[in-house]
């Protein structure tokens, strides 16, 4: 991981119960929002549209200021999740953009 990449590796849980305190998290976390944001999402067994929607919010903030975010390690049912939604393929448009979705 660069100085240009920020990683964060969310927890088993990410519902809207707790996504307050994990959008507090990423803007401690990631100062500068020209910087790559990578979210982990390995263990991640559940997830809501609350942080779908926390993951979009990142990726226009992030393009907005040259920068970029994505997801590593989705497990089959969160990915299950993201084309369901119909936003995988928008979550998966910034791995043209120089980071993989999913490694």
């Amino acid at each position: 991981m660069s100085d240009t990449e920020k990683q964060i590796a969310l927890p088993k849980e990410c519902s809207i119960y707790e996504v307050a305190l994990w959008q507090q998290k990423i803007i401690e976390q990631w100062p500068n929002q020209s910087t790559h944001l990578v979210f982990n999402l390995e263990a991640v067994q559940e997830m809501d549209a609350s942080f779908v929607q926390l993951f979009l919010s990142c990726q226009k903030t992030a393009h907005h200021h040259g920068g970029n975010c994505c997801l590593i390690n989705i497990p089959e049912n969160v990915e299950e999740r993201l084309k369901q939604m119909q936003v995988y393929d928008v979550l998966v448009a910034s791995e043209a953009e120089g980071a993989p979705i999913n490694g």
